[in-house]
């Protein structure tokens, strides 16, 4: 999971992209949490990424990080089938 505050679409912005999609052609299923009016967001959905909207306050926010563990482990566990424990 790669978490991303940022609203704007910038270098930083297109590299994750970049990691997000080229994990994904290796056949690995990562997931993006990130705000739901970002730009990075849009982009993502449209290339298939899997990803959480989450509100966040600034680049570190745990309360938001908390608040979106439970959605995170509840997808990882219907993407594995519902028999693993993601921690």
């Amino acid at each position: 999971m790669h978490t991303e505050s940022s609203l704007g679409w910038g270098g930083q912005e297109m590299r994750i992209m970049r990691e997000l999609v080229g994990l994904s052609r290796a056949s690995f299923r990562p997931l993006l949490a990130c705000q739901p009016e970002s730009q990075l967001a849009k982009k993502a959905e449209a290339q298939g990424i899997d990803t959480e909207l989450v509100k966040m306050r600034g680049n570190i926010d745990p309360i938001s990080m908390i608040n979106s563990d439970d959605d995170c482990a509840e997808r990882y566990q219907e993407r594995a089938g519902g028999d693993q424990n993601p921690m």
